[in-house]
């Protein structure tokens, strides 16, 4: 059993090597809504409104700082679920557009 074990081990590490030097996976996807861009922008930029409009989503709040300021924090909690701490890094109110950081998840997230 102990061969055997060894045996697989020494099968396994090549794959594991190459599965750390494997591409960056991006998922990428488009949907159109039908709604002017700032109507839209208006909804979705307080850092703090991400369960009034996504469904996975049961709270959304600032436990940090102030909402549209950088370095605000907020805790999203998932319907049934686990909660992500993510921080306000830019804002960019002409481009309609937001940089933010996970500092805490659930999940296996890697930083680059």
């Amino acid at each position: 059993m102990k061969r055997f074990s060894l045996a697989l081990m020494a099968l396994l590490l090549p794959l594991s090597v190459l599965a750390e030097n494997r591409p960056l996976l991006v998922v990428s996807e488009v949907i159109e809504i039908n709604a002017p861009p700032a109507k839209v922008w208006n909804l979705i930029k307080p850092f703090d409104s991400l369960s009034r409009w996504h469904p996975l989503f049961a709270s959304s709040e600032i436990v940090s700082g102030r909402d549209g300021k950088l370095g605000a924090i907020r805790a999203l909690t998932i319907k049934d679920g686990p909660t992500f701490t993510e921080e306000l890094l830019a804002l960019n109110e002409s481009a309609m557009a937001f940089t933010y950081s996970v500092i805490e998840s659930p999940l296996p997230i890697v930083r680059p």
